[in-house]
């Protein structure tokens, strides 16, 4: 998926579940903002049609989130984040987080990297698992 402006900067984007996020392809910005929220409390989310389950926001193997200089959120409120092996997410900044105290694991694949101009944070609660590069 491409969101493109030929005239500047791309447009934010934002995605909002009541339970999971699943990437399976790539997803480039032209410097857009990307949010992605897993479990979201949302009012126009309907709880009662949320499945059960823990929440998880999922990027594919091999693929690529690209924000370029926009920056990019993901909050996954009682569940997981996971980056496949070999994926990619280039931002100018990176916000990983879960939600009112909850906690969570933060999953990266061999080989799967997150490149920044600006910065990661990772809120406390998200347990950490990494075997692949971070750079800035």
């Amino acid at each position: 998926m491409f969101v493109r402006n030929p005239g500047g900067n791309g447009g934010a984007l934002t995605l909002l579940a009541g339970r999971s996020v699943f990437l399976n392809d790539s997803l480039i910005t032209d410097n857009g903002d990307v949010t992605i929220i897993a479990n979201s409390q949302h009012p126009q989310l309907v709880a009662s049609q949320r499945g059960a389950g823990r929440a998880s926001i999922r990027l594919r193997a091999g693929t690529t989130l690209g924000a370029g200089t926009g920056d990019v959120l993901f909050e996954a409120n009682g569940g997981d984040i996971y980056l496949g092996s070999g994926s990619n997410i280039v931002a100018g900044r990176v916000d990983l987080r879960a939600r009112n105290g909850s906690s969570g694991a933060l999953e990266r694949g061999a080989n799967s990297q997150i490149t920044v101009s600006q910065g990661v944070t990772r809120q406390s609660s998200l347990l950490t698992s990494f075997s692949g590069a971070l750079s800035r």
